[in-house]
């Protein structure tokens, strides 16, 4: 499922711009806060899920896993936690196909947004106003998010906003399926 045309690249470039732009937000975010914050290395309490992703970073992973000789997919899960399958409530979650079995990422160098952004503080936007979110491992189940500047979170339905505009881009450009693409279906393609 490589890039079907080179019309796709500066798509993707932009991508890769606003990946970046992604990943600045929560170093700064991480380097503030990282005591209150339970991401680490291979808690994939929020890996439990069968995501799909747009064709464009669909794409983005298919050329980084061929590219870097990832290996897929393993028949080992990975462990969870007991404070992650409390909170999380995900007994009996499939592991997601590119975690490896000591439940660390096997993509994390190219994962998508929804990956990127999972965990750290959020700004949702719903029919009642804004709010806070973040993984309820995080700032003392959520109640420490008082405590955080608005700079601090990531307005959701902004990175959405600009993922679905540079997709409906990458579509355009490349013919590329539009439908979302199962990470599961990604790993046996």
């Amino acid at each position: 499922m490589a890039n079907p045309s080179p019309l796709g690249e500066p798509i993707l470039a932009a991508y890769a711009q606003f990946v970046q732009r992604i990943d600045t937000h929560a170093a700064r975010v991480e380097s503030a806060w990282g005591d209150e914050l339970a991401c680490r290395v291979g808690c994939s309490g929020c890996c439990h899920r069968d995501l799909t992703v747009f064709p464009l970073e669909a794409a983005v992973l298919a050329n980084h896993i061929d590219g870097a000789g990832v290996e897929l997919p393993s028949t080992a899960r990975p462990t969870l936690t007991p404070t992650a399958l409390a909170v999380l409530e995900l007994e009996g979650a499939e592991p997601c196909v590119m975690l490896d079995a000591e439940g660390r990422c096997r993509v994390y160098a190219a994962r998508p947004l929804i990956c990127r952004t999972h965990g750290l503080p959020l700004a949702v936007q719903d029919d009642e106003g804004v709010y806070g979110d973040v993984c309820p491992l995080s700032f003392d189940g959520g109640a420490g998010l008082a405590d955080l500047p608005s700079e601090d979170f990531l307005a959701l339905e902004t990175v959405n906003t600009v993922l679905v505009a540079l997709n409906a881009q990458f579509v355009a450009a490349t013919g590329a399926d539009p439908a979302r693409v199962s990470l599961k279906e990604l790993a046996r393609s």
